[in-house]
């Protein structure tokens, strides 16, 4: 499968609350060399990692994911919208954004 249907597939999964059923598609895109070959579907499937991982209590593995995603946009000029909110999602969480 692709990183775009499986992204697809594993939003789906994620924003209709399934979070057990969305990990395993976006962490095809995740743990992938997809952060090479398409990086707005790999930054995507790591900020809906992260959520579906908080919705089942895994602070640690969403921290994790948008943690990744300060670190690859967190610098951007101009300013990467996904990843002021990854870093505003740890901050919620009491944790420091470090790009």
């Amino acid at each position: 499968m692709r990183a775009g249907d499986d992204l697809a597939l594993g939003a789906v999964y994620a924003l209709g609350e399934r979070p057990e059923q969305a990990l395993p598609y976006l962490r095809s895109v995740t743990r992938s060399c997809f952060a090479l070959d398409d990086p707005f579907v790999y930054v995507t499937a790591l900020d809906l990692e992260g959520e579906a991982l908080a919705a089942r209590g895994d602070l640690a593995g969403a921290r994790a994911a948008w943690q990744r995603i300060v670190e690859l946009w967190g610098k951007a000029q101009p300013p990467s919208v996904r990843a002021q909110a990854a870093a505003a999602r740890l901050e919620a969480l009491g944790f420091e954004a470090k790009p």
